[in-house]
């Protein structure tokens, strides 16, 4: 797992004392930085070159939504991860924070460690995407999914599941709801396109993308289930092994000899 100081972490909490605990336990691990809101939050970014945003939400003045608005809307660092933390925890509060561009969401209150697995997972990938050759599986990916070109609703429904695979919630209501579409009229155009099911899809992309990581990042077998979006390791092996013929594990070993 990725602990390396050379990892800018940038916290946005208004509260004092979290802020304040989060920047000392995540500092063990990685150099941090704090802001109390989003203009303090704006000056670091143009300061330094971040690797993670950790966000509260309800905040004075502009909250944590806008900030991820922000930051996405910005060529300077758009591609930096957000982590959502907050206390609201609707389906809709979630949902909202998942559509202007975060990459995940935390509830409040929650385990240090759960959210420095998530950080380290995150990281982790980020790296290894940047230091492995990886053009071609994700070429692979592009091709299995771009199957009608210029069909708008394909598109739009390739473009979504490419963006939010590695989130748990995907799936077709959230699909139905953003491409505008009845769910038995997004079930009905992807069985005539795509001809399979929206849900077989989505597994599908999943898992292409766990094969890539598997053979190409340093990332335990836990960590690559959470980064493609898998509820449980035991169903991400279980999927994996019923694809590829051998579970994660074994499928990395074989391929190590082999090569």
């Amino acid at each position: 797992m990725i602990t390396n100081k050379k990892f800018k972490i940038l916290i946005v909490e208004d509260d004092r004392t979290l802020r304040n605990d989060l920047n000392e336990m995540i500092s063990l691990y990685f150099s941090c930085f704090a802001a109390s809101n989003v203009d303090g939050a704006l000056r670091i970014l143009s300061d330094e070159k971040i690797d993670l945003v950790l966000s509260d939400i309800l905040m004075p003045g502009k909250s944590g939504l806008d900030l991820v608005k922000i930051i996405k809307h910005n060529a300077s660092y758009n591609e930096i991860p957000i982590l959502l933390l907050s206390a609201l925890d609707s389906d809709e509060h979630i949902k909202k924070g998942y559509e202007v561009g975060a990459i995940d969401y935390i509830t409040k209150p929650f385990r240090i460690s759960q959210l420095l697995d998530k950080i380290r997972a995150l990281l982790t990938y980020k790296f290894d995407l940047l230091h492995n050759p990886v053009n071609t599986v994700l070429n692979k990916n592009k091709e299995f999914l771009d199957r009608s070109v210029g069909n708008d609703f394909t598109e739009k429904l390739d473009k979504l599941i490419s963006e939010r695979y590695a989130s748990s919630e995907l799936n077709i209501h959230e699909i139905s709801d953003k491409l505008n579409v009845s769910l038995s009229t997004l079930q009905r155009q992807c069985k005539k396109i795509k001809h399979t099911t929206i849900n077989k899809l989505i597994t599908e992309y999943r898992l292409q993308m766990a094969e890539m990581m598997v053979l190409k990042s340093n990332l335990s077998i836990s960590e690559i289930s959470f980064c493609t979006g898998f509820c449980s390791i035991q169903y991400f092996s279980k999927c994996f092994k019923t694809k590829y013929g051998k579970s994660p594990t074994d499928y990395k070993k074989r391929i190590s000899l082999n090569g």
